[in-house]
């Protein structure tokens, strides 16, 4: 861990929320979770994307609360994780909205959804990052502007 926490000091304050995605045959071991959890430094911000559905269940997310961790809110493979929020980080990561990962465009209806979610999210005073991993064919950058204008749309409207 020391070594991990060396590296990532020299990002500075450029640096964001760091994301652990446990993989997907990984079982819960909340001890085991829990004394990761210790280890890690207060100088960052953290996610965990969990992939093994047993990590989704109420213990888990109380370890998360009392530490301030997100869990990750995410789709993959037309799953969607539970938006349980365990923080006042949220981290997003959108793989593809089809059953393909890493594949096609989200729909406008989709974006327009998750922009006002975020929008929401942010008049808490919750920190938002929205990450779009569905980079065949580049959908990624498309997907991310266009989402981006759905949020100063809010921003412009609050301004008016």
């Amino acid at each position: 861990m020391k070594k991990l926490f060396t590296n990532l000091s020299y990002f500075g304050e450029k640096i964001g929320p760091i994301l652990f995605q446990l993989p997907p045959r990984w079982h819960k071991n909340i001890e085991r979770f829990g004394e990761f959890i210790k280890q890690l430094t207060k100088d960052y911000r953290y996610a965990f994307e969990f992939r093994d559905r047993t990590w989704l269940d109420e213990d888990v997310y109380e370890l998360l609360r009392e530490y301030n961790i997100a869990s990750c809110f995410y789709d993959f493979k037309a799953y969607q994780a539970p938006e349980i929020v365990t923080s006042d980080l949220i981290y997003i990561r959108l793989h593809g909205p089809h059953a393909a990962p890493y594949t096609g465009s989200y729909s406008r209806d989709k974006l327009a959804h998750y922009a006002t979610k975020i929008h929401n999210w942010e008049k808490e005073g919750k920190l938002v990052y929205c990450y779009f991993d569905n980079d065949q064919n580049a959908y990624a950058p498309r997907d991310s502007q266009r989402l981006i204008e759905f949020l100063e749309k809010y921003s412009s409207e609050e301004q008016t």
